[in-house]
């Protein structure tokens, strides 16, 4: 292991990565070290964008060491282990390893250095390596990991080193200089090329020795695949992996060229060069540019020149010339001393065909086919021509008329590879003009046939137009029976887009029928032809129509309205009852039959109503209008044809002519208001706007309201006064009897002012309505003084769910007056939750506002005061916090268990207690007891289920722990609670006088007793909990049963006994019993009630309950005297106690 073949132990495999490896053994191998690496980095690392991490470790190493004591063993201990170990980082190498430093240290040299052995250094590079050894990062701990005193290492899955060949760059995103069309950068063979290697973000070092190039040759090349199709026999080794022998850096470089002689490069053809190694870690060499690096081989001739010199640009066929013959291309080529290749000396892109109407390619729509270049020339200059003709019939053009455009281009290719193109835009036409006769004029129309015939000169219009250009538009007259069309009147108009001409029917056989013909040529040769069949009848000439009283060329309301604005002498308005009737004069020289004055609401009605029909004129040359009235017509606008049939002077028929629409106003006057509001008055105060509304009428059906603004005693503007919608003379437009309504912008300044409104009719008809009113722009001035009585400066924002009331003072100086006082309670989601209306009395106001059924949460209050003229002043926003209840408060943990209260007894000399309080806006938390300082270890915060803990600090009988919480809005909570504490045991009283320590009665000794059942008696010392039960054991000498201890006394036992309570003495008095005969062991223990346990008491109880032997040696008679003793001799046995005495008697 060295710091250029280091043990790896953890690297960044993608899954892809692995998953594309077919050697099983290496997959897995990879498998192992990714699954490391994600151990340490994190799942994150294969996220798209990853970040440095950064670690510390420390490394331990043992040798294999042990300790032998005799010859053979095998030996015992795990070896001697480093405490400190040297960091062979990049500084480290460089300073200390690395060839090109001063010491060039091996592993070996450190050791004889570490161990004071060697003479590989003098004394003072021994003192400057060691000082190197010792600079902070260059050595570490194996035992303890910190931050100064370990190893440390940064992780970043994007980590690879990287290569750039320098100006290189595939892509014009990447490469300015790169061609546009192929994104490869021309390369002169021979010039130098120069490759740049940077560690990664990990700053490894990179490792020059494992660096490789190599030269493809590419036959195709995409941006995502550009090694496409790439031979084996297309492959160059520029530099071999081990050629490159500088050392591992942060970066280095390497230049390099290639020559003809040295390498394989065609001119024109596109190679890759591609670069790997990798650094110390082993991660491989990626790219700078993601597109890679390459270029093409520059010629070291020019490209040759080609120009097209037939057909012009933007020359324009028709569809049928293209269709018929197709496009002939001509031009030269000029090469740079070379011949043209061979193979491919001139091509033709695809055609590319676009409508120039819509912009869409339609090149899909057409079929065609190119005929082989003929090329003539040598040397240099060349010169060719080629053809472009339909595939099949008429397939060259779409067959969708319209005009489009061509482009052609051809590319010559020299014999070297360098090629040049040149394009011609050309464009078809198959689209013919377009062009109609759109009027001739005059006419008379014939009442027996309904024939319109012409007489006289009579005038020709029409329109003609083209989608490329007009080349002449040209007109003939011939019999309707000609077939051959021989033109009897003929002429040419020129490019004109409405033509308009003359002709002369007298020149024409009267009472014959003849087409005029109209024909538009393009500048391509389309053409198209409108024609007319006219009836020529020279005695229809039409009667002359003259009024006195209307204008026949208004035929619009407008033109109405132009008349009167201007103060016209004829206005076409008439009236229902003054003005109400038509006036003029008809005159025909053939004699007058019929007149007829028709009139419709709209311009292309039928005319089927009549204000004047009269049938029987009688033939006279003049006739003056009589009863043309229109009393009986509702007001508004209407049309006017007038229809007069002449009196022929041949026996034919009549010829009629009927006047073109005139418009003529039905109307009794200028507009009226009414309902309009608010009244005049300049008594009533506004401020900011004012909302006027109303009603106008007229009888043109719809009208047109203006406002203007002035001081009310002036009649200068009104400055800032503004209407909406802007009344202008123009808009807004009304239906007549529909309400307007105007919400006018009043001026700032206080004031009496006047807005007048002008209402004008359709056709220019006027009225005026004024409302005069008064402005007060001055604002009340209101303050908040106090909240429930409290100055605002102390009063809580903390609120219960109740009535607050909050007061303060208000004042108006403007003209209108204090309207009201209100306020409005809103959320944080700005909602209101409450509003009402305060109290004002002398300049001073008072608010209840109800909060009981608002939420708990923050409020904003504002008081708002407002004048009769609308100004609003408010008070800033009072931040209130309605709390609607008390804290909540649960114990949750006891000594770290899961508990709601506390147990009446625990076995310990401290006790902490855990829950929580849930209280929106806690204000304080106390924790107390009478029997001594309790230590609250966790305070709670505002907010749900908030922790807090305190700890019981010393045994005891805890009887009064209140738990108390208090919010800011003063609601309370208190929780009390009690326990005791106790963790010492009970003790056995040896001494006690007062509850001697008796066995049947007596003072506990070895005695025998002659009894199953014994009284006890004697005292435990217990000042705590008290003692909860006595357990005692009786064990018969030899019993199997296990003894009595402190940890199984409740399964044992024989029996138990309760205590009388001193105090801090408990004592007892009872008796126990199912003593066997014998020697009996006697085990007492006491457990007060916080569970703990006292000592074992252990007595020995000797129970004799057998008569004791007495036998006489002699039991002979023996008499006697009584006056001289006698000796009796026998033996007294007892097997248990033994004979105590014997007695004779």
């Amino acid at each position: 292991m060295s710091s250029d073949n280091p043990l790896v132990i953890a690297k960044y495999y993608t899954e892809a990565e692995i998953t594309s490896e077919t050697d099983t053994t290496e997959a897995a191998a990879m498998q192992t070290l990714r699954n490391s690496y994600l151990s340490v980095y994190g799942k994150d690392a294969d996220d798209g964008d990853t970040e440095d991490k950064t670690y510390y470790c420390g490394i331990l190493l043992a040798d294999k060491a042990k300790t032998y004591q005799t010859a053979g063993d095998s030996g015992t201990g795990s070896g001697n282990e480093t405490t400190v170990y040297y960091i062979n980082n990049d500084t480290f190498y460089s300073e200390l390893m690395s060839d090109s430093s001063t010491y060039s240290l091996t592993a070996p040299k450190l050791k004889n250095i570490i161990n004071g052995t060697g003479s590989d250094y003098t004394s003072d590079q021994i003192t400057a390596i060691e000082k190197i050894l010792e600079t902070a990062g260059n050595h570490a701990s194996s035992t303890e990991i910190t931050s100064g005193a370990s190893s440390k290492f940064s992780l970043n899955p994007d980590n690879s080193p990287t290569y750039a060949v320098s100006g290189y760059e595939t892509g014009t995103a990447n490469n300015t200089k790169a061609d546009s069309t192929t994104g490869f950068r021309n390369y002169s063979t021979g010039s130098m090329l120069y490759l740049s290697l940077a560690a990664g973000r990990d700053s490894v070092y990179v490792k020059p020795s494992t660096v490789a190039i190599k030269l493809y040759k590419l036959s195709s090349w995409s941006d995502s695949d550009y090694l496409t199709d790439t031979s084996s026999s297309d492959v160059q080794t520029v530099l071999a992996a081990g050629s490159w022998t500088d050392e591992a850096a942060l970066s280095a470089s390497y230049s390099f060229t290639l020559d003809s002689s040295s390498y394989s490069l065609k001119a024109n053809a596109y190679y890759r060069l591609v670069v790997t190694g990798e650094d110390r870690d082993g991660n491989e060499l990626t790219a700078s540019c993601s597109t890679g690096y390459g270029f093409r081989v520059k010629s070291s001739y020019d490209p040759p020149e080609i120009t097209i010199t037939s057909p012009d640009e933007d020359t324009v066929y028709s569809g049928t010339a293209a269709n018929a013959d197709g496009f002939t291309l001509s031009g030269t080529i000029t090469t740079d001393g070379l011949s043209l290749d061979p193979d491919s000396p001139l091509t033709l892109s695809p055609l590319v065909v676009t409508n120039t109407s819509s912009g869409s390619d339609v090149t899909g729509s057409i079929s065609y086919t190119t005929s082989t270049p003929v090329i003539s020339g040598s040397d240099s200059s060349y010169a060719f021509s080629l053809t472009v003709t339909a595939a099949s019939s008429d397939s060259l053009v779409p067959s969708t008329t319209g005009k489009y455009k061509y482009k052609i281009t051809a590319t010559a290719q020299d014999s070297d590879g360098n090629t040049a193109s040149a394009s011609i835009p050309l464009y078809v036409d198959n689209q013919l003009p377009s062009v109609s006769i759109s009027s001739v004029s005059p006419t008379a129309t014939v009442t027996d046939d309904d024939t319109e015939y012409v007489n006289g000169t009579i005038t020709v219009k029409g329109i003609a137009s083209d989608n490329n250009e007009l080349s002449d538009v040209s007109y003939k007259v011939y019999k309707s029976s000609d077939t051959a069309k021989t033109a009897l009147l003929s002429g040419s108009l020129g490019a004109v887009e409405s033509p308009s001409f003359t002709i002369n029917t007298t020149s024409l056989d009267d009472a014959g029928n003849y087409y005029i013909a109209l024909t538009a040529t393009d500048s391509v040769g389309n053409t198209a032809t409108a024609t007319d069949l006219i009836h020529v009848k020279q005695c229809t000439d039409a009667p002359v129509v003259s009024l006195s009283n209307a204008n026949t060329a208004i035929t619009t309301a407008a033109g109405i309205r132009n008349a009167y604005t201007n103060s016209a002498s004829i206005t076409n308005i008439f009236g229902t009852s003054s003005n109400s009737s038509l006036l003029g004069t008809i005159t025909d020289d053939d004699g007058i039959a019929s007149v007829k004055i028709a009139y419709d609401t709209s311009e292309s009605g039928s005319y089927s109503s009549t204000i004047l029909n009269n049938t029987s004129v009688g033939g006279t040359t003049s006739y003056s209008l009589s009863g043309a009235s229109f009393s009986g017509l509702s007001q508004g606008l209407c049309f006017i044809k007038i229809t007069v049939t002449d009196s022929k002077q041949d026996a034919t028929g009549y010829a009629t002519v009927t006047t073109s629409a005139f418009a003529v106003a039905v109307d009794n006057g200028a507009p009226v208001f009414s309902d309009v509001t608010p009244a005049s008055s300049i008594s009533s105060y506004y401020s900011g706007t004012m909302s006027v509304s109303g009603t106008v009428t007229d009888g043109s059906g719809t009208v047109t309201l203006s406002a203007a603004h002035v001081k009310y005693a002036y009649s200068s503007t009104a400055s800032g006064a503004t209407s909406s919608p802007a009344f202008t003379a123009s808009s807004p437009v009304f239906s007549s009897g529909a309400e307007w309504t105007d919400t006018v912008t009043l001026p700032a300044t206080s004031g009496q002012y006047k807005v007048t409104y002008t209402a004008t009719d359709e056709y220019g008809q006027s009225t005026t309505y004024s409302i005069a009113y008064s402005v007060d722009v001055d604002k009340p001035v209101i303050a908040l003084s106090t909240v429930d009585k409290t100055a605002l400066a102390g009063a809580s924002p903390y609120l219960k769910q109740a009535s607050h009331t909050s007061a303060g003072t208000v004042s108006d100086s403007g003209g209108s007056g204090l309207s009201a006082v209100t306020y409005t309670v809103t959320n944080t989601s700005g909602t209101t939750a409450a509003s009402g209306t305060a109290s004002v009395s002398n300049g001073e106001w008072s608010a209840s506002i109800d909060m009981s059924s608002l939420s708990e949460g923050q409020y904003a209050v504002i008081f708002t005061a407002a004048d009769a003229a609308g100004n609003t002043a408010s008070t800033d926003a009072l931040t209130v916090y309605v709390d609607g209840a008390a804290p909540v408060i649960a114990v949750t943990t006891v000594a770290g268990s899961s508990a709601s209260t506390l147990e009446s007894y625990y076995q310990t000399g401290s006790l902490t207690v855990a829950g929580t309080i849930t209280e929106t806006y806690l204000s304080t938390f106390t924790v107390t007891s009478g029997t001594g300082t309790i230590t609250i270890n966790t305070q709670p915060s505002s907010g749900t289920a908030q922790a807090w803990s305190f700890t019981l600090p010393k045994e005891g009988a805890w009887t009064d722990i209140t738990i108390k919480a208090t919010d800011k809005a003063g609601y309370t909570t208190t929780s009390t609670l009690s326990t005791t504490l106790d963790s010492t045991s009970p003790v056995f009283q040896t001494d006690n006088t007062t509850y001697p320590d008796y066995v049947n009665k007596a003072a506990y000794s070895s005695n025998w007793y002659n009894a199953t059942s014994l009284g006890i008696s004697g005292c435990y010392e217990e000042d705590t909990s008290g003692i909860d039960t006595i357990y005692y054991q009786i064990l018969p000498s030899g019993s199997s049963t296990e003894a009595m201890t402190s940890s199984n006394y409740a399964a044992v036992k024989t029996g138990s006994f309760s205590t009388t309570d001193h105090g801090t003495i408990e004592s007892y008095n009872t008796t126990i019993g199912s003593f066997s005969s014998g020697l009996n062991t006697l085990y007492m223990i006491a457990v007060d009630k916080a569970g703990n346990v006292s000592g074992i008491l252990e007595r020995a109880i000797k129970v004799d309950q057998e008569t004791p032997v007495i036998e006489a040696d002699d039991d002979d008679t023996i008499l006697t005297n009584a006056k001289s003793s006698i000796t009796i001799t026998g033996t007294a046995t007892d097997d248990a106690s033994g004979v105590d005495s014997v007695t004779a008697y």
